[in-house]
Parts: structure tokens; sequence; C-alpha cells
């Protein structure tokens, strides 16, 4: 009895010393917790296309965008499936990139898409119809390691140069993200959604 009393106070002074340890070293570590998720490309190259998720406030077509008018791709592919009164999300993407001055000839669309996965598998086919070997992928920076993953897992075997690229998010401080109530909501379903797509896909 006296053994266990002991064992269970020692669990209690390392639980209790583990935990002072990580609070007063928040400020180191906690910055690493949302960087690990932004694993974008650095020095990109021209490709054959852009492509350009769905999701957050515009911020994705608009780097999407930018690259396409530093030469990097003679087109964009909006992938991204219905929304709301059966309107694509990615035909709101495409208003977008030519309200910013794409022309609609340069605009490809992929308006199936419902998740990470189904963008990646929609997105290949559309590469393989049309004969394209290179894409710069382009999501939120905390949405990277993810997209990779699946993009990865639906290119294996393609011959398809993939780069990832991180659009330009006003709203996320990666190095202050606990202290902002979007970055709790979006770092941390961020990490649900990654163990979800690990766990399921078997990676």
């Amino acid at each position: 009895m006296k053994a266990l009393k002991h064992k269970g106070l020692g669990l209690l002074i390392i639980t209790a010393g583990l935990s002072l340890f990580l609070l007063t070293t928040k400020s180191f570590w906690l910055p690493f917790v949302a960087s690990w998720l932004m694993v974008g490309d650095k020095n990109l190259h021209p490709v054959d296309v852009i492509i350009v998720l769905s999701g957050e406030q515009g911020e994705r077509v608009a780097t999407g965008v930018k690259l396409y008018q530093e030469g990097l791709a003679p087109r964009l592919l909006m992938t991204g499936g219905p929304v709301e009164w059966n309107v694509a999300a990615a035909d709101i993407m495409a208003e977008q990139a030519k309200f910013l001055g794409v022309p609609e000839k340069d605009i490809v669309l992929e308006e199936r898409a419902t998740s990470t996965y189904e963008n990646a598998l929609y997105s290949l086919g559309i590469l393989k119809k049309n004969g394209w070997h290179s894409a710069i992928v382009v999501t939120s920076p905390y949405h990277l390691r993810r997209t990779r993953l699946a993009f990865n897992n639906a290119f294996r075997g393609s011959g398809i140069r993939l780069s990832f690229y991180g659009a330009e998010d006003p709203w996320l401080d990666p190095t202050r993200w606990w202290l902002q109530d979007r970055g709790i909501e979006v770092v941390g379903l961020e990490y649900f959604k990654l163990a979800w797509y690990v766990i399921h896909n078997g990676i």
C-alpha cells in the first residue's frame, strides 16, 4: 500500500514538473506546433498549371493569381465542389480570379471535390487529360502538410511534378497563434483532420 502511495506521489510530481516546464517554455515550442504544418516549397519553378484549393476568405485565389501574373504558369485550375444553391466553390473562385485580371480562357474548373483528397484526385484527372506534367498547389499555410500528403498520395506514380505554396494569411500569426481565437480553432482543427487522414489512409 505504501509503495503504491509513493508511486502515485512520484507520478504526480513528474506530471506537475512536466506541466510547469511546458508552461514556462511555451513561447519556444508553441510556434513550432503551427510551423510544423507549414511545409511549403520556397523555390518555385515554372509549371504547366497552378492548382488553387477552395476555402478561406479569398487569400488562396489572390495568391494563385499573383503566381500566375509572375509567369509561373499559363493557367489556373480552381478546385472546389458545391457550396450552396448548387454553385461550386470553383465558380466563385473563377469570378474572383477574373476580377483580379485573369482571362477566362486561362481558368480551368474542377467543380466536384468536397475534400482535400478529392481536390487532389479530380485535379489529377484534369492534368492527365490535358497532358500537363507539373503543378504548383496553392492552399493556406496551416493546410500545407495535409495537402502535401493527400496530393502525393493521389499523384503517386503519375510522373507529375508537384510543388506546394502557402497563401498569404493575414488572419493567423504562427508565432502567437495560441493567443488568437481563430488560431486555436484553425490549428487545433487541422491537427484533428490530419490525424484522421493519416489513420483513415493507413499512412
